[in-house]
C-alpha cells in the first residue's frame, strides 16, 4: 500500500507545484510591473528593480500555497474517482485513512512551507524591502521624485516639484521640512538640484525663500535667498533608526515586544 501512497502523493504534489508556480508567477509579475517606472522613469538599476521584485515574492507564496494545497487535493482524487481508482484501491482493501493519508501528508509539507515562511521568510524579506525603500528615499531622492505632485519622503518631508528641464534641474520647488517639530521650515525656490556629498544628499536651490515657524514664541520668520543648500541627510529615516513594524518581526521578537508591553 506504500507504493499507492507514493502514488497519490506524487500526482498531488505535483500538481499542487504547477498551481503554486503559476498563481505565484502571475500576481508577482503583476505586482512587479509597478516597479517598473523605477527603471523606466526613474533611472534605477535592472538589478536593483529584481531585487526588489525577489523580495516581494514571499508575501505571494504565503497566501497562493493554501489554496494550491486544496486545489491539488480537490483535483487529484477528483480524478482519481471519476478513473474509478478510488474503487479499486478500496476493493484492495485500503481504508478510508490509508486513502486520505496522501492528502494529508501533502497538506503537512504545505503547513511546513508556510510555517517556515511565516516565521523566517516574509519577516526578513518584508525587512529587506523596507530598509532597501529607505535607503532609496534617502540616496535616490532625485530619481522618485514625480512631477506635479506632492512626494513625501519621509513623515517630515515633503517636496513638490513644478517640472524638470532639459538640463535635469527641478523647476518650481516647494519644499515642506518638519523634522523639528517646534521650528516647521517652508521653502520655494524658482529652480533648484540635487547633489550627493560624502555627507548625504543636499538640495541646491536658487532665487526663492525660506519660511520659518516658531511654536514657542509664535513668529514667523522669511528669508529671501538668492543660493540655498538644504541637508537631506540630517535627521533623515535610516534603517537602523526606525521602528520595525509587525510584518518585520520575528516570531521571538513579537513574544517580547508582546511581553513587554504587557
Amino acid at each position: 500500500m506504500k507504493g499507492i501512497t507514493r502514488y497519490i502523493l506524487r500526482q498531488t504534489l505535483t500538481i499542487m507545484l504547477v498551481v503554486a508556480v503559476s498563481f505565484t508567477a502571475a500576481v508577482w509579475l503583476v505586482q512587479s510591473l509597478r516597479l517598473i517606472d523605477l527603471i523606466v522613469n526613474r533611472g534605477l538599476s535592472l538589478g536593483l528593480f529584481l531585487y526588489l521584485a525577489i523580495l516581494i515574492l514571499p508575501r505571494f507564496i504565503d497566501v497562493v500555497l493554501p489554496i494550491a494545497v486544496f486545489i491539488a487535493v480537490l483535483f487529484t482524487y477528483n480524478r482519481l474517482l471519476s478513473e474509478s481508482e478510488l474503487i479499486v484501491m478500496r476493493a484492495a482493501g485500503m481504508s478510508q485513512t490509508a486513502l486520505a493519508r496522501p492528502a494529508l501528508l501533502a497538506g503537512a509539507f504545505g503547513f511546513a512551507v508556510l510555517l517556515s515562511f511565516s516565521v523566517y521568510f516574509l519577516p526578513q524579506a518584508n525587512r529587506s524591502f523596507k530598509d532597501l525603500q529607505f535607503e532609496i528615499r534617502n540616496r535616490f531622492a532625485s530619481v522618485l521624485l514625480q512631477e506635479g505632485i506632492f512626494n513625501t519622503l519621509s513623515d517630515s518631508l515633503t517636496i513638490y516639484l513644478r517640472e524638470r528641464n532639459g538640463n535635469g534641474e527641478l523647476v518650481g520647488l516647494l519644499i515642506h521640512d518638519s523634522r523639528d517639530r517646534e521650528k516647521p521650515v517652508t521653502i520655494v525656490a524658482e529652480r533648484g538640484t540635487f547633489v550627493d556629498t560624502e555627507t548625504g544628499p543636499r538640495v541646491l536651490m536658487v532665487n526663492g525663500s525660506r519660511q520659518q515657524y516658531e511654536h514657542a514664541t509664535d513668529k514667523l520668520s522669511t528669508l529671501a535667498f538668492e543660493k540655498y543648500t538644504l541637508d537631506l541627510a540630517a535627521y533623515r529615516d535610516a534603517p537602523g533608526l526606525r521602528e520595525r513594524q509587525p510584518d518585520e518581526l520575528f516570531l521571538h521578537e513579537l513574544l517580547f515586544r508582546r511581553n513587554r508591553a504587557g
